[in-house]
C-alpha cells in the first residue's frame, strides 16, 4: 500500500503487539501508513506524544474505546448509570480532542447497549442475563449523548460516525438487547440524532452475524444505509458470532466490498503476523476494485 494513496486502513487490533509505539514502528517498517487507533492497546501515558511524533508519517483514524484509559470500563453511551455515562462521554470527548489535534476528520463509536457491564460480558451469552436498561430509555440516552458529541465535534471540525452493533446467535429471541443492529434501526437513530455532523460506520462482519441471528437481508441493509456510510469495517466470521478472522476471496463478505469503492475501508482482522496483514490489505484492495 503506497503512502496514504488508498483509502484502506488497518486497525491496531490487527497487530500482535499491544504497544502503540511498537505497532507504529512495525507499520512504518512495512509501509503501512493508514492506521485506525482502536480498542485493545495497552494504557500508555505517552499516547498523545507518540501520536504527535508520528502524525506526519501516518494517516490516523480513531475508533471507539481509545485512548485506552488507566482504569478500564465498558463504554456505553446508552447507559443510565451516571458514572458510566460520565466516563463514556468523557472518553469520546477526549477522542474528539485527539482527532482535532491530529486533523482527523471524524471519530467513530459503537451504538449503545441496553445493559451495563464491566466488559467481561461483551460478546458473550452472559450479557442476556444482565440487568436491563429499557430499550426506549437506552435509545433516548444514546441519542442525547451522541447529539452532544456531534455539537462538541462540530466546534472542532470533527464528525461523529456510529457503528452497528452485532447480535450473536444467543440473542436470537431478544431484539431489545442492543441498539443499531439493522438498517431500519440505524436509519431511525440517524434521523433521531438529527445533526449534519453524524454519519454511519458499517461493520460488515457485525451485519453478517446479525442478519443470520434476526433473519434479515444483508444486501437490503447495505443498500438502505450506503448513502450514510463514512467508513466500513471488514473481517470474516462463521455467521454465528463476531470472530474478526481473515477475509478470503471465497468468503461471503469479499463480494460486498465492491459496493464501497469510494468509501474508507478498515481491515479489522485481529492478531496477525505482518505478512498476513500485508496479504489481507491486498485482498481488500482486490475486492474493492471488483465490479
Amino acid at each position: 500500500m503506497t503512502k496514504k494513496a488508498m483509502n484502506i486502513y488497518v486497525s491496531t487490533g490487527a497487530f500482535k503487539s499491544k504497544s502503540l509505539k511498537e505497532v507504529l514502528d512495525l507499520a512504518s517498517k512495512n509501509e503501512i501508513w493508514n492506521i485506525e487507533l482502536a480498542p485493545g492497546l495497552d494504557y500508555d501515558p505517552r499516547t498523545i506524544e507518540i501520536l504527535n511524533d508520528a502524525k506526519n508519517e501516518f494517516a490516523f483514524l480513531v475508533h471507539n474505546y481509545f485512548p485506552t484509559p488507566e482504569k478500564a470500563f465498558a463504554l456505553n453511551l446508552a447507559s443510565n448509570n451516571k458514572e458510566i455515562e460520565r466516563l463514556s462521554v468523557g472518553m469520546c470527548m477526549e477522542a474528539i480532542d485527539i482527532c482535532a489535534e491530529l486533523r482527523i476528520p471524524y471519530y467513530s463509536v459503537h451504538c449503545g447497549f441496553c445493559f451495563d457491564t464491566d466488559g467481561s460480558a461483551l460478546g458473550s451469552r452472559e450479557q442476556i442475563y444482565l440487568k436491563r436498561i429499557p430499550y426506549e430509555e437506552a435509545k433516548c440516552r444514546f441519542v442525547a449523548n451522541v447529539n452532544a458529541l456531534c455539537n462538541y465535534g462540530k466546534k472542532k471540525a470533527v464528525g461523529i460516525a456510529i457503528e452497528n452493533n452485532v447480535a450473536a446467535n444467543f440473542a436470537k429471541n431478544d431484539r431489545q438487547l442492543l441498539l443499531g443492529v439493522d438498517g431500519e434501526e440505524i436509519r431511525e437513530l440517524l434521523y433521531s440524532i438529527d445533526s449534519d455532523n453524524i454519519s454511519f460506520l458499517m461493520d460488515l462482519a457485525h451485519a453478517k452475524v446479525s442478519s443470520n441471528t434476526y433473519k434479515f437481508d444483508l444486501d437490503k441493509f447495505i443498500d438502505e444505509t450506503i448513502n450514510y456510510v463514512k467508513e466500513v469495517h471488514v473481517s470474516e466470521n462463521d455467521g454465528v458470532s463476531d470472530q474478526n478472522i481473515a477475509i478470503t476471496s471465497e468468503g461471503y463478505l469479499y463480494s460486498k466490498l465492491s459496493k464501497y469503492k469510494n468509501k474508507t475501508v478498515t481491515l479489522e482482522v485481529y492478531n496477525l503476523e505482518i505478512d498476513e496483514i500485508l496479504s489481507q490489505i491486498r485482498i481488500v484492495e482486490e475486492a474493492i476494485s471488483r465490479g
